[in-house]
């Protein structure tokens, strides 16, 4: 598979494991765009989240990491949201795809 294709995939499920990722209670103010190196498994981004013991003070800055089954794939193995080294929150997986009733 072209490696341009392949990363557009995988940061389509990346962007869609953002969306649906339960912070936990912690507020996600702002984001850095993904980032990864050429055959990783992960995508990571800086998330800036709201100080929970100061509000009104500066953000603190967590990350938010997605990784990916093998070098060729862009199907999804783990997501993990953390800030100073805890993990925080849960994934929350795609609402699935099927036929109207029929199983999925």
């Amino acid at each position: 598979m072209e490696d341009s294709t392949l990363q557009s995939r995988r940061q389509e499920a990346a962007d869609g494991e953002w969306q649906r990722y339960d912070m936990g209670g912690y507020l996600a103010e702002d984001a850095d765009g993904w980032e990864w190196t050429t055959r990783s498994l992960e995508m990571t981004r800086v998330v800036y989240f709201e100080n929970a013991e100061d509000p009104g003070s500066a953000t603190v800055k967590g990350q938010f990491t997605v990784r990916f089954r093998d070098f060729g794939s862009a199907e999804v193995d783990d997501v993990s949201a953390s800030i100073g080294g805890c993990l925080i929150g849960r994934r929350v997986p795609p609402e699935p795809t099927g036929t109207p009733g029929r199983p999925v």
